[in-house]
């Protein structure tokens, strides 16, 4: 009988009945990292992958279930949200490729002469600091849903797990969609419009309820919380660069 390695219960059991831990019995490798990183992201079994299938299917259903305590089966939120800005921006690497460019080379303008004024300055900035404006788009988000469904029973804090979960995969759009964009410059016109409309789903998904009344709150919600969010990321940047 050996001690388990990670909470030091005495088993001769493959895994520990107390942590769960599988017995190590080798020292780590490089080929154990790679394959605890392949199961992390591709296993059928991952929390990461039952987030990914159900914000497709049923992103309402997720937030509600992970705010009853089914928080085991599904990635948490803010980590969701780091993964996917992290595929965000590296997608944007390999593709060298800046959305303020690209609206700007879009509009007619040559690079090498564009203007430089605060506008797009704080553009440029915000978008290579996304990762740090977004969860205000979040938190503003939430209380929106606050106002504008005030009936449901969930609590500020529960409201910004979902709006979390949400942002999240309008990043991971934003990260699919940039490469189709490249090939197919008309999907810029596309992408954001398809971003919004998820964003919509995904509150009309979370209450469930008087759909037709439920998806022009959800419109209106999306709006005005995606104006705040822009008035005071960009007013903000403008004010300080």
């Amino acid at each position: 009988m050996e001690s388990c390695s990670n909470c030091d219960h005495n088993t001769s059991e493959p895994f520990c009945p107390s942590c769960g831990q599988k017995r190590i019995e080798k020292r780590l490798s490089i080929g154990d990292i790679i394959r605890d990183g392949l199961s992390f992201m591709f296993s059928l079994e991952s929390p990461l992958w039952h987030t990914f299938v159900m914000l497709f299917k049923n992103p309402g259903r997720l937030s509600r279930e992970f705010i009853a305590g089914k928080r085991k089966y599904y990635y948490k939120p803010f980590q969701y949200f780091i993964f996917t800005v992290l595929l965000y921006f590296a997608v944007r690497g390999l593709l060298d490729f800046d959305p303020v460019d690209n609206v700007m080379k879009m509009q007619g303008h040559k690079l090498e002469n564009m203007p430089d004024n605060p506008s797009i300055r704080a553009g440029h900035f915000l978008s290579r600091n996304v990762n740090y404006f977004l969860p205000v788009w979040a938190l503003v988000m939430a209380a929106f849903d606050r106002l504008f469904f005030y009936k449901s029973p969930y609590n500020y804090a529960e409201r910004v797990t979902h709006t979390f979960y949400a942002v999240a995969h309008y990043v991971f759009f934003g990260a699919l969609l940039t490469p189709l964009t490249i090939i197919i410059p008309f999907m810029d016109h596309l992408k954001y419009p398809i971003m919004a409309l998820w964003i919509i789903y995904s509150i009309t998904s979370f209450h469930n309820r008087d759909y037709v009344w439920t998806i022009i709150k959800a419109l209106v919600l999306a709006i005005l919380s995606f104006a705040v969010y822009v008035a005071i990321t960009f007013g903000s940047v403008v004010l300080l660069i």
